[in-house]
């Protein structure tokens, strides 16, 4: 994805997986130095007593992934159907971020992800029937955090502007201001 020269904003941003770059076998991190890259949160801010949620790190050969499992339940007062309980995330902690949006000309991202129902279906897949029947409400995202002040761009409450990019939406769970409408769009690909 390219990123337009013009801001002068600094960026850090928040990820579902990410390849290491610790020494690494499956099942085992090789953690060294005082910070290692990426940290890895449960974040369950919004927690209360309807459920839990549990996040599980784990190093394989092809990277550092986490899963996570949750169970929260709804009910129908107004609090409930906007509420976030959570926000299970990786953080990358490069020495390269944040960095002047100027100084971007290309920004690569691979993760892999998957959601479904815990004891059903296929772990490698996207289960958006399975999910609709026991009435998730989730998203998958990529978030960027920016600022014009270095240190306000590193705190991910306190930066003048967030950038979500949506991979996935459940339960008419969508961004604030999405039913204004889009303030622009961008081509990706060759995709809008």
């Amino acid at each position: 994805m390219s990123l337009v020269k013009s801001s002068l904003y600094n960026a850090i941003f928040l990820v579902v997986t990410f390849p290491s770059a610790v020494q690494k076998t499956a099942s085992q991190a090789v953690l060294c130095g005082q910070y290692q890259n990426f940290n890895i949160q449960n974040n369950a801010w919004g927690a209360d007593d309807s459920g839990s949620q549990c996040t599980v790190a784990e190093d394989e050969q092809w990277g550092t992934a986490f899963s996570t499992t949750w169970s929260w339940t709804a009910n129908d007062t107004e609090l409930s159907q906007t509420h976030v309980h959570s926000y299970a995330n990786v953080k990358s902690r490069s020495k390269t971020l944040p960095v002047m949006l100027s100084n971007i000309t290309e920004l690569t991202v691979s993760a892999d992800w998957s959601m479904y129902p815990t004891g059903t279906g296929n772990p490698n897949i996207f289960d958006t029937n399975g999910l609709d029947a026991i009435g998730a409400k989730a998203d998958v995202t990529l978030d960027f955090f920016l600022d014009p002040d270095f240190q306000q761009a590193t705190n991910v409450t306190n930066p003048k502007f967030e950038v979500m990019i949506w991979f996935a939406a459940l339960d008419a769970t969508e961004p604030i201001g999405y039913a204004d409408g889009s303030a622009g769009s961008a081509v990706v690909d060759g995709k809008n």
